[in-house]
């Protein structure tokens, strides 16, 4: 392993660690028959996973890469820190849009550092076309949003979806509590938030500013909930309901490379984009270390959800490595998950080894770059393709910091189809 990735692996590894004990919060089986209701609870045959119902993994990257870069301030002596994209097609559901696309991305702050420089806020870019040109807006969260208790400064993280129902948008970030920083007192945790906005510039928390999805009170997310992915599931009466695929984090005693957490995939619905939103019965749903003993004593590794979809009646996800490795996994219930490509063996058994899959979109992508840092997978109608946008972070992050942060985007070369309940 080269420095440059080592170095990634120790900076990423780093964003995600806090100590978190237990908070109160909801948790109890979903709701019975609102989203899972809508596909077949048979287990999936086994098939040849390049052919049937699968988003099929042949991106490209396209030569215009990047179309667009985020590059140091006069002074800035931090990571140029850019994460957690999501990218929407906007001129089709509000009046007076800034550009036809829309695209939110986060800093996520610390993680020695927050403060007003360093500290997460969301970021607003638009452009008329996915390669571009990208006009950067700026930050358009508060410097410091964080409800009382929590940050400073750690409001990071929230995916972006649209409710045609309510006709707004709606965002997920996370914050940790007062007692995750240094010189900070009272109880640590990692929560889930949830804001909404009428035009994806201007945002309020609501839920009276409580956690809508809380750490705890089960072991397995007692030390965080967030990074969310969300979809939404349209029902015959015309209604909405929701699932959310988030970060679930707990406490590894056992661990032994100090990381103290230990991550998983876990699954919340809702029958209103609003809430409230219910842990599943059976979290958590997806273990990438599983089976891998050594993973699980020393703590796995950093995780994250790129994309959540529906596709040919699955729910497929585009998940991440904390060496940018993307990979696929699918399901019809949200419970049981086939990967694609699978080297051998299923959930519960597989062999030695890190992933039980290969990735479908290898880290790093270009000459310079030593890590991909979050992606969304949108279809693009102006191209009639799946377009993955991803970003990236060069080598001069982490060997003599502040570097750059590329924009890129890969297009399926068989195109595949519209994203219904995602981005559409």
């Amino acid at each position: 392993m080269s420095m440059s990735i080592k170095r990634a692996v120790l900076t990423l590894a780093a964003l995600g660690s806090v100590s978190v004990p237990t908070l109160a919060g909801a948790a109890g089986p979903s709701p019975t028959d609102t989203v899972a209701s809508t596909t077949a609870s048979a287990p999936i045959p086994d098939e040849n996973p390049m052919t049937v119902d699968w988003v099929q993994p042949d991106f490209v990257d396209d030569p215009v890469n990047p179309v667009h870069q985020f590059t140091p301030e006069a002074g800035q002596t931090g990571a140029t820190d850019r994460v957690t994209p999501t990218v929407m097609r906007v001129d089709d559901k509000i009046a007076n849009p800034l550009d036809r696309w829309y695209l939110w991305v986060w800093r996520h702050g610390g993680p020695d550092i927050y403060d007003a420089n360093h500290g997460g806020r969301m970021d607003l870019l638009t452009a008329p076309r996915l390669e571009g040109p990208w006009t950067d807006h700026g930050f358009i969260t508060p410097a410091n949003p964080d409800p009382a208790g929590y940050g400073p400064y750690s409001w990071t993280g929230g995916d972006v979806v649209w409710s045609p129902l309510h006709q707004k948008f709606y965002s997920f970030p996370h914050a940790h509590k007062n007692g995750c920083v240094a010189g900070g007192s009272g109880p640590c945790s990692l929560d889930m938030f949830e804001q909404e906005s009428t035009d994806g510039i201007n945002w309020t928390t609501i839920n009276g500013g409580l956690p809508v999805v809380p750490a705890g009170p089960s072991s397995y997310d007692a030390f965080e909930t967030g990074y969310a992915k969300v979809i939404r599931v349209d029902q015959p009466d015309g209604t909405e309901k929701w699932v959310m695929v988030y970060r679930s984090g707990r406490h590894c005693s056992t661990c032994t490379d100090g990381t103290k957490e230990y991550y998983t995939l876990s699954v919340a619905t809702a029958n209103d984009v609003t809430g409230p939103w219910t842990k599943a019965s059976y979290n958590p749903i997806y273990d990438p270390f599983i089976g891998d003993a050594t993973g699980q004593n020393k703590g796995g590794g950093l995780i994250g959800i790129d994309a959540l979809v529906r596709y040919h009646g699955y729910y497929e996800m585009l998940w991440q490595d904390f060496l940018g490795e993307i990979y696929l996994t699918r399901s019809l219930d949200l419970r049981d998950w086939k990967d694609f490509a699978p080297i051998a063996g299923t959930q519960n058994l597989r062999p030695i080894g890190r992933h039980r899959n290969a990735p479908i979109f290898t880290s790093p992508r270009g000459p310079n770059d030593v890590v991909t840092v979050g992606a969304d997978l949108v279809y693009d109608d102006q191209v009639g393709a799946l377009t993955l946008l991803y970003l990236t972070w060069d080598a001069a992050q982490l060997e003599a910091p502040p570097g750059k942060v590329s924009v890129n985007i890969a297009r399926s070369l068989s195109g595949g189809e519209p994203l219904v309940g995602r981005n559409d």
